[in-house]
């Protein structure tokens, strides 16, 4: 379905540790999550920040041991409200997800590198039957353009590999 030649890994996501603004957590690692009283993280069975959450919390060690903290989200959106609430005292979200509410919750950690198998990546490409393939190349082109990055890293994205 799509122009392989075309394929970019164009955006990434970082998924990370958040806090409720404003308070005075004694959090500073993403392996500290283990530390809070209560936790909020999206349904691995559902939600994929959630997924990403349990992988790297496994990875280190500390699923197993969080699991009486855990109150979990339908989605993200429902982990970041939780947090910014201060209904929890930490929680996991996208990057970007916090970036929507940095006055609302403050970013502790990004997850540590290696306890993710793969880097959460947002690749883009052109469809090969589109009727505007020259005007789908040029879009791809100007998406991964320093002008357009910076926009998306204005929302938390990183530039991807």
């Amino acid at each position: 379905m799509i122009a392989s030649d075309t394929i970019t890994n164009l955006l990434e996501n970082k998924i990370v540790l958040i806090v409720p603004a404003g308070t005075d957590s004694a959090l500073v690692k993403f392996e500290d999550i283990q530390n809070a009283d209560s936790i909020a993280l999206g349904d691995p069975a559902s939600v994929p920040a959630g997924q990403y959450a349990e992988e790297a919390l496994t990875s280190l060690g500390i699923w197993d041991k969080i699991q009486g903290k855990v109150s979990f989200g339908t989605n993200v959106t429902e982990v970041l409200n939780q947090v910014a609430a201060a209904s929890a005292d930490a929680g996991i979200v996208y990057a970007t997800d916090a970036a929507s509410m940095a006055d609302q919750v403050t970013v502790i950690a990004e997850a540590p590198e290696g306890s993710l198998g793969k880097k959460v990546i947002y690749p883009v490409a052109v469809v090969k039957n589109t009727a505007h393939q020259e005007a789908a190349k040029n879009f791809v082109e100007f998406l991964k353009t320093d002008e357009a990055i910076a926009v998306f890293e204005a929302y938390g994205f990183t530039k991807g590999e």
